[in-house]
């Protein structure tokens, strides 16, 4: 199967939120979990 026969099921506002999320935890949220 190719790549463009695969739905999509994420819409471009559902993926920049999980971007932003992503974000969030890894370079905000967990060197502060780290540092403790």
């Amino acid at each position: 199967m190719a790549a463009s026969d695969e739905k999509n099921y994420i819409t471009p506002e559902g993926f920049a939120a999980l971007q932003a999320e992503f974000h969030q935890l890894y370079k905000v949220e967990r060197p502060e979990v780290v540092r403790t």
